[in-house]
């Protein structure tokens, strides 16, 4: 099998890992946004919360990833169309508050600037 010629299509793009693009087009236009919206999970009560129990909690959604952030969390779900559905079924929880999360509120830090470090055509070695 001619691995290059299946490979073709992806030709100068690079893969970006939790970003809003799915990748970048070093020889076009970059994709349409795609990524499932990330949503902050805080305590109702204030108190510091726990990462590692964020994830048990919405585990039941799916493979989630989950970020501590100033003492809540970010919850990136598997798909775009889950998050709208995790917002409902988590409304009026008892314990926690759960929100789309809005780049540049509430100290918040946004996921979207990547740099890419290239050492040759095509070779990929690094995130900054």
């Amino acid at each position: 099998m001619d691995y290059r010629r299946e490979l073709q299509g992806f030709r100068n793009h690079v893969n970006l890992i939790r970003c809003s693009l799915t990748h970048t087009n070093l020889a076009g236009d970059d994709p349409v946004f795609g990524r499932p919206q990330w949503l902050v999970v805080s305590r109702v009560d204030g108190n510091t919360i726990s990462p590692h129990h964020v994830s048990r909690v919405f585990s039941a959604f799916g493979d989630v990833s989950v970020r501590e952030m100033n003492g809540g969390c970010l919850v990136a779900l598997p798909s775009i169309g889950m998050s709208a559905g995790v917002l409902v079924e988590m409304e009026g929880h008892e314990v926690y508050r759960v929100t789309r999360y809005e780049p540049g509120s509430g100290g918040w830090i946004s996921f979207t600037s990547v740099s890419v470090v290239v050492v040759s055509v095509g070779c990929i070695v690094g995130f900054l």
